[in-house]
């Protein structure tokens, strides 16, 4: 799975939640100097108007089914809905997204 899609693709909010956990986490500097450069090696994605859009549409839709997901993944989701991409994740409620291609990986 990995291979077909190479380079390695993530949007921004996955790097931001990435060096997002290391600083909370307090790491030394020289590691967090590591994660940065882990994710030079990555595809980023970044959000346009039309992500903007899709994400309000993902978020109001399981808003009125009473579904909430952490912020950053409605965004998470938006990018690989608009990009056709399929989404890897270990994180079960993203099978409540509607017309999200996504690969649950353990």
């Amino acid at each position: 799975m990995a291979i077909r899609f190479y380079p390695p693709i993530i949007c921004c909010h996955v790097a931001t939640e990435f060096i997002y956990g290391q600083i909370l986490s307090n790491v030394p500097s020289s590691t967090l100097l590591r994660a940065r450069e882990f994710l030079d090696s990555f595809e980023m994605l970044t959000p346009k108007r039309s992500t903007a859009r899709e994400y309000a549409r993902i978020r109001a839709s399981l808003k009125v089914e009473g579904r909430i997901i952490p912020d950053p993944d409605y965004w998470i989701a938006a990018d690989s809905i608009e990009e056709q991409i399929p989404l890897l994740s270990t994180d079960t409620h993203f099978t409540h997204v509607p017309d999200l291609d996504l690969r649950l990986i353990s």
